[in-house]
């Protein structure tokens, strides 16, 4: 007797080798969190945030955010920062979960007085005990009159693991148009022994510092927005990135606006690249299945222009590419079912 494939798996099939022979498989996709919004001045109601475009839950208990230019000195006790400065890390056990944004106030009761609703974070000290604190990432590592500069500043993400001589970069913008203290400081050529046992000196490779500043400086009412991932727009190996990205070389005239795109009002805890909670809804039934298989066919081929978008152009997340292929097709197969509560 013959049995017959379930028609899942002969989809799966079909459709994973399609997408090895095509050129968009090897297509990147995310891999570590990112800075996706900051308000700077002159508003009391600065904040910083963060968002999580991969499909992986991210412990942020060796995270850190600076506006500090020295931040990679953290491993051997840093430099005590300007009084507008500061270097925070997250608390030891918070997690973000896949597509979770989370905001890091300068001052939580500002922030709920201008946004009407409570930050996830704020930084020390307290101004609203109903919100967790960040923690200092050495003593007096956050300075009395801490935030970003009105003019423009360096937003930096980075991981340190605590006992390493180095740290690695996750993230990092220049806001506005920064200048010296300001700005972040390259790491091309320095080296530092952390608290590790021996007694080694570790060095950074060069940085390579090709980031542009943006053209534009957000007043008030309005801050610097993430509008597309890294993507293309960054060398992607022999770096001081998490995963050897050289986080110094990211376009941020292409991935940011403020450079051709106008700046637009705050939207705490709703990133532009945040990817979709159930990917493969196309058609936004709460459930991934045959309709939304036929909705990627139907729209088979490159994207139209808007307004008339392209709501099957679901990979990568999120956004797309452009294109509805069978990338999308597999991205809904791969998320059958029932969306998550």
């Amino acid at each position: 007797m013959i049995r017959l494939m379930p028609v899942r798996s002969l989809l799966l099939l079909i459709v994973g080798a399609i997408v090895a022979a095509s050129p968009r498989a090897a297509m990147a996709q995310p891999t570590h969190i990112l800075i996706s919004e900051v308000v700077s001045g002159p508003s009391a109601a600065q904040y910083i945030e963060i968002v999580n475009p991969t499909d992986a839950t991210v412990d942020l208990g060796f995270y850190y955010i600076a506006d500090y230019s020295v931040y990679w000195r953290v491993p051997n006790g840093g430099v005590i920062p300007q009084v507008s400065d500061f270097v925070v890390k997250f608390p030891a056990g918070t997690l973000m979960r896949p597509g979770q944004v989370i905001t890091v106030a300068m001052a939580a009761n500002a922030f709920v007085s201008a946004y009407g609703s409570p930050p996830n974070f704020e930084l020390p000290p307290s101004t609203d005990g109903a919100v967790p604190d960040m923690d200092f990432a050495f003593q007096g590592s956050v300075g009395f009159g801490h935030g970003f500069d009105t003019g423009g500043e360096a937003a930096i993400l980075f991981y340190w693991d605590g006992q390493s001589d180095l740290v690695k970069d996750v993230d990092i913008v220049r806001l506005g148009q920064p200048t010296g203290g300001n700005d972040f400081a390259g790491k091309t050529g320095s080296c530092i022994d952390g608290p590790d046992p021996d007694f080694t000196f570790s060095c950074f490779v060069p940085d390579g510092m090709t980031m542009p500043v943006m053209t534009d400086v957000a007043g008030a009412g309005f801050s610097y927005k993430r509008i597309q991932l890294e993507g293309k727009n960054e060398v992607h190996s022999f770096g001081n990135g998490l995963f050897n990205d050289d986080e110094t070389t990211e376009d941020i005239s292409v991935t940011w606006d403020g450079s051709g795109v106008a700046l637009s009002p705050p939207t705490p805890g709703t990133s532009l690249v945040a990817p979709p909670v159930c990917p493969g809804d196309i058609d936004g039934a709460g459930m991934v299945n045959a309709g939304d298989l036929l909705a990627v066919i139907n729209s088979w081929g490159a994207c139209p222009a808007p307004p008339a978008g392209c709501p099957a152009d679901i990979s990568p997340q999120p956004g797309g590419d452009g294109i509805v292929n069978a990338a999308d097709l597999l991205a809904v197969i791969n998320n059958w079912g029932p969306c998550p509560q």
